[in-house]
């Protein structure tokens, strides 16, 4: 990707988020008939828990699931 501008780690780390993110949307679509649409919420919030975990990104948050 000519126009990145992360660390070639940072990168790898945050395409392997996006993949998650896009994996769980698509659970959330209804495309994986094995799972439950909740699963691909949880999916999500955990990709972006990640996120924050990884990256300091100021006044990040991530959505918080309810138990």
């Amino acid at each position: 990707m000519q126009n990145c501008k992360l660390d070639p780690k940072a990168d790898e780390v945050l395409h392997v988020i996006l993949a998650d993110l896009i994996e769980g949307n698509e659970i959330l679509q209804g495309k994986n008939a094995k799972q439950k649409r909740s699963a691909g919420v949880v999916k999500v919030v955990q990709s972006l828990e990640q996120y924050g975990n990884y990256f300091d990104h100021p006044g990040w948050k991530a959505p918080q699931l309810a138990h």
